[in-house]
């Protein structure tokens, strides 16, 4: 992480100093620029050279840059970004990672190709990948697992042996056990039993004679007896004979009756009842008898449904498995999205980024080049206007009058040989309140009446002597100066005339 990071600031640093070192060099073009049409200043022509050298420098380091972007750029698309855009044959790529390639003698994918028959090609392994298929049929992955094998029991020597060795534990199934059959052969022999004899019984009567008439009897005997005592012990019994007959000779009637009831109810049920205790008896000993004769025959019989049903969930797993692992898990379309985007970011972010970096670069240096005639251009004219200068103090002596040590003015003569012989001063003395100024009279081929005003000499003040020196010698030469009327640069001011004509210039 570090030197990653240590890497990106220096690419950050050397595109910001780029950037920098461009911008500055136009500022120093800009500022340099004249702003008059008098050619530039020393200021101007100083910021000019350091442009220049600014240029200079900027071209190169992006001409440089320029360069190493373009080879980059072109020879990666050559080399990198058509080998990956070669569909569907991929020619370069199966060069260098198919088998006996440049870099694989046995191809990159040769620990999946286990049988020599059969081998992966990296053309077919990113079509298939494309097309979204499983990667257990790209990478021909039965070469490491093979499914058939693992799920299928056709091949499991094993589960045969151990299923044809399969026995069930030896267990006595007893069904009719003696308990049982005891409690059925009680059953059925109770169920036999005659109820009749006991309704007969049931069906008699209670008591032998009829109370009621025996309470009547009593009453009509209490009646006739003359002793009343007698008589009224006798209607007591009768009366208490009454109350047994409505309280205990009617329940014990209720309680025969139900008795009598459940007696006929029993003799009705009892024969069914009886029919099917022996039936089942009889049906139990046929079953525990079948047991005991075909257990093994059941056994053989149960086993062989397990088996089946065992090697049909079997079958049932082997061609689940065959089918998710063949046609639906594993898919290796995100491997192809990876190269793609891995090949998209390459050629389109990186290499391309190389390219218009390289066409900016060389546009950039083409304007530079453009630029750096004009500003050498200015520096020329910068250069011939300096020359002039030194210059001045031997053009004010071959005729030019400096006033007051400031300007300097060459008289407006005519162009008449009269005119030649008559130079007229209009100021009577020279005085620094009054300049001095050349006047002539006016004649037909006169051309100009203004005069020509070239740069300033230095200050009278620090140098007297040779301002009174050169105000001698313009006063001497005065005859010289109006002999050359007929120069076409006669009364012409300096300020008009461009730099090489001031160049040209010798009065």
């Amino acid at each position: 992480m570090l030197q990653k990071g240590h890497k990106n600031y220096q690419s950050g640093v050397f595109s910001y100093g780029i950037s920098g070192l461009v911008c500055l060099t136009w500022i120093l073009l800009l500022c340099g620029a004249p702003c008059t049409e008098s050619g530039p200043s020393p200021k101007e022509a100083s910021t000019l050279i350091a442009a220049l050298i600014f240029a200079t420098l900027t071209a190169l380091i992006v001409w440089g840059q320029a360069t190493v972007a373009l080879i980059l750029g072109v020879h990666g698309n050559a080399w990198v970004c058509q080998p990956l855009f070669d569909h569907p044959h991929y020619t370069v790529l199966s060069g260098l990672f198919d088998q006996d390639g440049l870099f694989y003698k046995n191809g990159v994918f040769h620990k999946f190709d286990q049988d020599a028959n059969e081998s992966i090609t990296i053309s077919n392994v990113l079509k298939n990948c494309q097309r979204d298929q499983p990667a257990y049929k790209s990478f021909n992955l039965h070469n490491q697992i093979n499914v058939d094998k693992l799920f299928n029991i056709e091949e499991w020597t094993a589960l045969k042996a151990l299923l044809a060795n399969f026995t069930l534990t030896k267990t006595s199934l007893e069904i009719l056990g003696p308990s049982l059959r005891l409690n059925l052969q009680s059953l059925s022999t109770m169920t036999t039993a005659n109820l009749t004899s006991y309704r007969l019984l049931a069906s008699e009567p209670i008591t032998r004679k009829d109370l009621d008439a025996f309470a009547d009897q009593l009453n009509t005997v209490a009646r006739q007896m003359i002793d009343p005592v007698s008589s009224r012990k006798m209607d007591n019994i009768a009366h208490s004979v009454r109350q047994i007959i409505n309280n205990e000779l009617h329940q014990l009637k209720k309680i025969k009756s139900d008795v009598l009831y459940k007696i006929t109810m029993l003799e009705i049920l009892l024969p069914p009842l009886n029919r099917q205790v022996n039936q089942s008896l009889r049906d139990l000993q046929r079953i525990q008898s079948y047991l005991d004769n075909e257990e093994r025959e059941l056994e053989k019989q149960n086993r062989k449904r397990y088996s089946d049903r065992l090697q049909n969930y079997l079958h049932e797993l082997h061609t689940y498995v065959t089918t998710k692992v063949g046609k639906e898990i594993g898919k290796c379309r995100p491997l192809w999205k990876v190269y793609h985007s891995a090949r998209l970011y390459v050629c389109k972010f990186i290499i391309d980024s190389w390219n218009t970096i390289a066409l900016f670069s060389y546009f950039s240096i083409l304007i530079c080049v453009v630029l750096s005639p004009v500003a050498i251009k200015l520096l020329k004219m910068y250069k011939m206007g300096s020359e002039y200068v030194p210059g001045s103090i031997r053009d004010s002596q071959r005729g030019l009058i400096m006033d007051n040590g400031l300007n300097w003015a060459t008289p407006p003569v005519s162009c008449t040989p009269e005119d030649r012989q008559s130079p007229i001063i209009a100021s009577q003395h020279f005085e620094h309140s009054s300049p001095p100024v050349w006047a002539t009279e006016p004649g037909p081929s006169r051309q100009f009446r203004t005069s020509v005003v070239p740069p300033t000499p230095p200050s009278p003040s620090k140098f007297p002597t040779i301002s009174a020196g050169i105000l001698k010698a313009n006063l001497v030469h005065v005859g010289t100066v109006l002999q050359e009327c007929s120069s076409p640069y006669s009364g012409v001011r300096l300020d008009d005339l461009s730099g090489h004509e001031q160049h040209r210039l010798r009065f």
